[in-house]
Order: structure tokens, then C-alpha cells, then sequence
């Protein structure tokens, strides 16, 4: 993370079929949000992409460009949606009383988030 905090990320149905499906690799955190870790998201999203046979159609930040296209046209909250990216939008003196990551209001959003993924995968990859 590039703000060098911790980001709590509610875990999809759909996510976790797919983390279920990997070969291991290692021992400890899927992801670690810790900046430039080995199994940091972007590293792990690497991880899929390859296994899957994408990895030259996307990139991880594409897959979160499109996310948040997606958030504000299903008309979610545009700051939950935000925090699901793990983006602040507040100012400091807001930041200084605000101490949710909103992880409860995230996890309905993520969860659609992840069945809309599945629906798109679905016909290529049934496997999954």
C-alpha cells in the first residue's frame, strides 16, 4: 500500500473459491498490504493472471480501474467504495475522528463485486 497502512479486505465467495483453487506456494498471508512485500496484491493478482493465462490481457491496476467503474455504476457508496480500494478521501482533520475502515459496509459491495467477476470468468474459465 502505498499509504503504508494496514487495509482490512473483506474476502467474496468468489475470491475465496479462487485462492482455494492455487497451488500453494507459501506459508503465511495471502496478502500482506505492506509496501513492495512479495505477496502484496498486485503481486498476488500477478499470481492468478499467470496461472490463468491472462497475465498479457491485464494488469492489476486495470482490474481495479474497472472495479471502481463498476462500484459507481451499481450506485454503491462512493466512500465505501472508495475505502474498498483502499483509498482515503478525507482530510486530515476528518481523519483525525473517523477511525472505520468500513470493513461491514465493504463486504456486500465486494461480494457483488466478485459475483460480477465470476459471471465474466465464468464462460472461459469453468474450471473455477
Amino acid at each position: 500500500m502505498k499509504g503504508k497502512r494496514d487495509h482490512r479486505l473483506p474476502i467474496s465467495t468468489a475470491l475465496k473459491k479462487l485462492l482455494l483453487s492455487l497451488e500453494p506456494k507459501a506459508t503465511g498471508p495471502v496478502l500482506n498490504s505492506k509496501t513492495r512485500s512479495p505477496t502484496g496484491p498486485a503481486q498476488v493478482f500477478r499470481l492468478v493472471f499467470n496461472s490463468l493465462g491472462i497475465i498479457d490481457l491485464i494488469s492489476p491496476h486495470g482490474v481495479r480501474s474497472m472495479g471502481r467503474t463498476w462500484f459507481a455504476e451499481q450506485d454503491f457508496n462512493f466512500v465505501h467504495c472508495e475505502y474498498c480500494l483502499a483509498h482515503r478521501v478525507d482530510n486530515q482533520v476528518q481523519l483525525s475522528y473517523q477511525r472505520s475502515d468500513y470493513l461491514e459496509q465493504r463486504r456486500p459491495i465486494m461480494e457483488a463485486w466478485g459475483d460480477y467477476v465470476e459471471s465474466c470468468f465464468g464462460p472461459y474459465f469453468p474450471d473455477l
